[in-house]
């Protein structure tokens, strides 16, 4: 029997990144969508052959058809949406970070795990073949010492084209209608500091969430936070290792996205994709010393966009009850240290 899916959300990244994907993995049917603007409801539900379009969520959550819920919304909406399809008793795939408060986050993993239910977080990078290889040389660097310790891992993010290319979405001319949904932060950051906070954990949590995937097994904490308008510079301490962020919007024709994790003996290099980039997956590099020179060694995951990746995991841990690499338990680590950078913030 298919996997029966509803769609909360037809916007730009739920058309492109996620219906496209949901819509072609094998096991998976998409049944309904649920969408305020009726006309865009209409167009989307047509271009993805979906037989059931309404017009409200509850309505979705209340269609005794739909298992599971892909909620493509503002992660300030995962709270009160999330909530309400754990509730309903279906299975839960929403936006990155999960939450944007450790309470929120903490109280949606403690209810899916109450009620048996999926619940995955739309941290997609986890999913790309090259950052999975990346994954297994450090692990394996780790465990034969053949480069020795690990000493410190950079990860940076300056932005640039994201898109590249990655289809047409349909829009129409309905106005967006509010939801009167209000943003929820933390009880201790400051006012003023909400629009950055929203920049972080819009932008940076993949990086967070990356280095969490890259170095698994160690607590990281955060020892300092630095910014300046929208540039952002953080450390943190992960046993006797130093990690480092560092970000701001630059404008490129590419994706500048790269992580570095520095061993004694040599180094791994990771430059990420540009996330809608559908040809494109994480280059990685080994740099180390071979017989009195130092050599670069390249390696080449399989070409299988993230996104899609991320959609065929979720169908099979529903259908299957196979694990996610992005389920909710896994990301409360995420918004605790997030939480931690902006106290420092402060």
């Amino acid at each position: 029997m298919p996997v029966r899916i509803g769609f909360l959300g037809a916007g730009y990244m739920g058309q492109l990144a996620h219906l496209d994907s949901f819509c072609r993995v094998p096991g998976c049917e998409v049944v309904a969508l649920a969408e305020i603007r009726g006309g865009l409801g209409g167009k989307v539900a047509a271009r993805y052959h979906i037989p059931t379009v309404y017009q409200s969520h509850a309505e979705l959550l209340a269609d005794e058809n739909v298992a599971a819920v892909i909620a493509s919304q503002p992660y300030h909406r995962n709270y009160y949406f999330g909530r309400q399809v754990l509730s309903a008793g279906k299975h839960l795939f929403t936006e990155k970070p999960m939450a944007g408060t450790l309470e929120d986050a903490r109280e949606l993993a403690d209810l899916a795990e109450t009620k048996s239910l999926v619940y995955a977080v739309g941290f997609m990078k986890r999913y790309d073949p090259g950052i999975q290889l990346a994954q297994r040389l450090i692990a394996d660097f780790e465990q034969t010492g053949s480069l020795g310790e690990l000493k410190m891992a950079d990860t940076t993010c300056f932005l640039g084209n994201w898109k590249q290319n990655p289809g047409s979405p349909i829009f129409t001319d309905e106005p967006p209608r509010s939801d009167d949904l209000e943003p929820r932060y933390p009880g201790h950051l400051n006012p003023a500091l909400r629009s950055d906070y929203d920049q972080f954990l819009n932008i940076y949590s993949h990086n967070v969430n990356l280095l969490h995937f890259l170095l698994p097994g160690r607590r990281i904490t955060c020892a300092s936070a630095h910014r300046s308008g929208p540039s952002f510079l953080v450390s943190f301490r992960a046993g006797d290792a130093l990690l480092s962020l560092r970000g701001t919007p630059s404008r490129s024709n590419s994706w500048e996205e790269h992580t570095s994790i520095y061993f004694e003996k040599g180094r791994v290099e990771i430059q990420s994709a540009a996330p809608m980039n559908r040809q494109k997956v994480a280059d990685v590099s080994v740099w180390r010393e071979s017989r009195g020179t130092w050599t670069e060694e390249r390696f080449f995951a399989p070409l299988e966009w993230a996104f899609y990746r991320q959609a065929a995991a979720f169908v099979e841990a529903v259908g299957a009850g196979k694990d996610l690499l992005t389920s909710g338990d896994k990301c409360i680590a995420d918004v605790a240290l997030m939480e931690d950078i902006f106290k420092i913030l402060q």
